[in-house]
């Protein structure tokens, strides 16, 4: 496969708007200075799970446990 580049989980990638939005439902407070802070492999399983047209249900754990 290909080198993957200019995605949101990678360093300097901005915070995906959908993944803001469902962090604060699920009652995290998610903005762009935590998302830099957070390790690559963290921002990319957030991304993947957060995505459309995924089924969310593991999105929430995932959440507490990244953001707890």
């Amino acid at each position: 496969l290909p080198p993957v580049e200019g995605e949101p989980w990678q360093e300097g990638g901005e915070l995906p708007e959908a993944l803001r939005e469902a962090a604060g439902a699920n009652g995290h407070r998610l903005d762009e200075e935590r998302w830099r802070e957070l390790t690559e492999l963290e921002r990319f399983a957030l991304c993947k799970l957060a995505r459309p047209g995924h089924d969310h249900h593991n999105l929430p754990a995932a959440l507490e446990e990244v953001l707890g």
